[in-house]
């Protein structure tokens, strides 16, 4: 998947005038992928485990009675508040977790992670973020865009979290495996998802009137949402004849106790 992703953003032919940013899921971000955007001059921007492998200091400045290195220690993300803090920088925000607007603390600095350019390394900055009086674990975020404002990155990793529930919207109705073999199959599939999901708004917001089966879910107030339109679909999809024969059966195991 790294290989092809890589593929898809040199396909894409994006004009190199921008800096391109690639906001990907951790499972994405590797050695291929970063290599990849790396000889376009394009960048990523992840999260990332808190022991990620070959990420190291920069190496202190050479002596005469020792060489030059390019590596210094080797350094864990998790590791590096106890560890390092004065190579951190630190400072607060305002982000929307959990439903509501919190404040948290994020800090920040720049390692070189081996093993993506060849004889060089790749310099990347590293993003601790922490929710005060939370159960919630530390967020470890990793972008090669250097330039990128620490901020700035932490709001656009937070706001991919929305498509996520786009995804399970779309595995409610049965559309979250693709069994095709050709080419243009696989290109046409992401367009299918999402005219499937601008046809569930539509419906939602009443630009396309649909017959609508009533759930009277009295708990869940919005009725006009996404998920609700899936369920709703799939409430009046289902066969009524298999509903029929269940309470049949039903009737049946009721008089026989009785």
């Amino acid at each position: 998947m790294p290989e092809l992703t890589g593929e898809l953003a040199h396909q894409l032919r994006l004009p190199p005038s921008v800096r391109h940013v690639w906001v990907v899921d951790r499972g994405l971000l590797s050695r291929p992928l970063l290599c990849a955007l790396a000889t376009q001059g394009q960048f990523a921007l992840s999260a990332r485990a808190a022991q990620p492998s070959g990420l190291f200091h920069a190496a202190p400045p050479a002596t005469r009675a020792r060489a030059q290195k390019t590596f210094g220690a080797k350094c864990r993300v998790d590791k590096l508040l106890a560890r390092f803090p004065e190579r951190l920088h630190h400072q607060r925000m305002n982000l929307h977790v959990q439903g509501r607007e919190r404040e948290v603390r994020v800090a920040s600095a720049e390692v070189l992670r081996r093993g993506v350019r060849r004889g060089a390394p790749l310099p990347t900055r590293v993003i601790m973020v922490t929710v005060p009086r939370s159960k919630l674990r530390p967020w470890y975020l990793l972008t090669t865009d250097l330039e990128l404002d620490v901020e700035e990155a932490v709001r656009a990793y937070a706001g991919r979290q929305q498509i996520e529930v786009n995804f399970d919207e779309i595995k409610e109705l049965g559309l979250g495996h693709y069994m095709g073999r050709s080419g243009q199959g696989v290109r046409r599939w992401p367009l299918f998802l999402c005219a499937a999901q601008m046809r569930l708004k539509f419906m939602g917001m009443g630009i396309i009137k649909v017959r609508r089966p009533q759930l009277n879910w009295s708990w869940y107030a919005k009725e006009t949402t996404v998920g609700q339109m899936c369920r709703r679909l799939i409430e009046y999809c289902r066969p009524r004849i298999s509903r029929k024969v269940a309470d049949d059966t039903k009737l049946r195991e009721m008089k026989k106790t009785a």
